[in-house]
């Protein structure tokens, strides 16, 4: 089990988020999704998400911080037939706490989020 529990040690926590945005984030991509899916489970910082839509028509995208469409919504976009889009989010990210979900309208997708996992094992940086 991870030893990571916000609100525990707000300073100790603090810190932990405070380096771990400083650090690169790590692409998870994900090829021909047609289907909703867990793109990533535990907490971590989202710093951006890729995406290509090889539809012919518009399709819509929307990611959540959970296990399924039922959690905190965190992005919505829509991207034309044939188009890529790639959308950075702030510089520190998006603090996911329980993980992504990616809720997909049409497809086929690739999807590339970009990110910095926060395991937070006792003996690991986060990012590693």
């Amino acid at each position: 089990m991870y030893d990571y529990s916000p609100g525990r040690n707000f300073r100790k926590d603090y810190e932990l988020l405070e380096f771990a945005a400083r650090l690169p984030a790590k692409p998870v991509t994900y090829q021909a999704q047609s289907a909703s899916f867990q793109g990533f489970k535990g907490p971590c910082l989202l710093k951006g998400i890729n995406l290509n839509n090889s539809n012919a028509a518009g399709q819509t995208l929307i990611l959540w911080d959970g296990e399924d469409a039922k959690g905190t919504w965190l992005h919505q976009t829509f991207v034309g037939n044939g188009q890529n889009q790639l959308a950075p989010f702030t510089d520190s990210g998006i603090l996911v706490q329980t993980g992504i979900f990616v809720q997909l309208f049409g497809g086929p997708w690739i999807v590339s989020l970009y990110l910095v996992p926060l395991w937070g094992y006792r003996n690991t940086a986060p990012g590693e």
